[in-house]
């Protein structure tokens, strides 16, 4: 439970949060379970409902010749993380085992590639690529001269993508609601007084 450290936030004092889908692997959430029925028994009857996109995961990577340190995105360390099971990985496979859609894994791939970690080729069909785990780890030019370790941070809002739900998107979000409402009165009544619509 000592690698965990959990932040707890609740609704009524934080702006609404991006709910992102992603499986994380078995044995964090695992960890994330035993934390959430520690929590419960010590806090009845409150529960926690884990945000596993928000957050930082520190992690290493052994290579033959080192070791290198990464802090990364939760989503980041679920794609790196299932190359523990195997070496290569379709696109497709490896967003539905990870959970995400396809677009947003090829956004978020490119770091590791970026570092050398990861080879992406095309695969039999031109729109599903293959990644594939380097043997050993290029050198790139931020970390060349340093057989030791390295540490990256990957931020959250990177391309643009936010956590937190704008108040223009929560509007629009809430004001659907209202539209279909509407949309369905007037199709099922022929016609009605504004002030008999306006309750």
């Amino acid at each position: 439970m000592d690698i965990l450290d959990a932040t707890i936030i609740s609704s009524n004092f934080w702006p609404t949060i991006q709910d992102e889908a992603l499986n994380v692997p078995d044995p964090v959430e695992k960890l994330l379970s035993d934390y959430a029925k520690s929590f419960n028994e010590i806090k009845t009857p409150r529960k926690l409902l884990w945000k596993k996109n928000l957050g930082t995961v520190k992690l290493e990577l052994q290579f033959e010749d080192r070791a290198v340190q990464f802090t990364v995105a939760p989503v980041h360390a679920a794609i790196i993380m299932k190359f523990q099971e195997e070496t290569s990985w379709t696109s497709k496979t490896l967003a539905a085992a990870i959970g995400i859609p396809v677009d947003v894994l090829n956004r978020r791939i490119n770091f590791w590639i970026s570092k050398g970690i990861l080879e992406e080729s095309l695969g039999a069909v031109s729109s599903d690529h293959v990644f594939t785990l380097m043997e050993g780890m290029i050198e790139t030019s931020k970390n060349s001269g340093n057989s030791g370790s390295s540490e990256d941070l990957v931020a959250g809002d990177e391309d643009g993508e936010r956590s937190v739900i704008s108040a223009e998107d929560q509007l629009r979000k809430e004001m659907t609601v209202y539209e279909k409402f509407i949309m369905r009165m007037l199709t099922n009544f022929s016609s009605m007084a504004l002030d008999r619509m306006h309750i």
